[in-house]
């Protein structure tokens, strides 16, 4: 046998360049990543930062203007008118209505709304206050309601909100109602269910 070297042409090393990189493909574009994910935390505080401070801001204005919507109603609504003595005897300080028709007995949702009081307080607020009985059959079931108040003329005078709660048939229950407005001199009243 012969003996035959076959020469196998070795390829040259081809040296690989070392590059001056800081980062792999892959380090690179995690790193993007967080770059991204860190300025939209930071923007979105600051943008957040910024809404609560416009919202503090707004609660405190809201505020400030509610405090002073009341001052000014206190100041506005407290005021008693001692001078007007229409349908008021005045005894203590303060104004008691003594109009016969407002002390009526009246009607509301087949009920009797009787002893009857409207008055006003030194304090500055007027008091509405009256018995109401079930003689309608059915029980009444509890809703807002409200109290109209009437010159001598029949010209309204002022309204008042007030609430009634469930009533039993054959049962009484109490309306007391309270406002700073002075609407002690009313002559007459009607109770209307509130639908508001």
């Amino acid at each position: 046998m012969s003996d035959k070297r076959v020469k196998v042409k070795k390829e040259p090393k081809v040296k690989k360049r070392k590059t001056n990189r800081l980062f792999t493909r892959d380090q690179l574009f995690i790193f993007i990543i967080l770059l991204v994910i860190i300025a939209a935390v930071v923007v979105g505080s600051i943008l957040l930062g910024k809404n609560n401070k416009n919202n503090n801001e707004n609660n405190n204005q809201n505020q400030n203007n509610q405090e002073q919507n009341n001052n000014n109603e206190n100041n506005n609504n407290t005021l008693i008118d001692m001078e007007n003595k229409e349908n008021v005897e005045i005894k203590d300080g303060e104004k008691i209505n003594n109009s016969q028709k407002l002390k009526e007995e009246k009607q509301f949702a087949g009920m009797k709304v009787k002893e009857i009081n409207l008055y006003t307080r030194a304090e500055g607020m007027t008091d509405f206050n009256a018995t109401v009985e079930n003689t309608s059959g059915k029980d009444f079931k509890s809703q807002k309601i409200l109290i109209k108040f009437f010159n001598k003329d029949g010209s309204e005078y002022a309204i008042l909100k007030a609430y009634l709660g469930d009533v039993k048939t054959g049962a009484t229950a109490k309306i007391d109602a309270s406002t700073t407005a002075d609407v002690s001199n009313a002559y007459n009243f009607e109770i209307l269910e509130d639908k508001d």
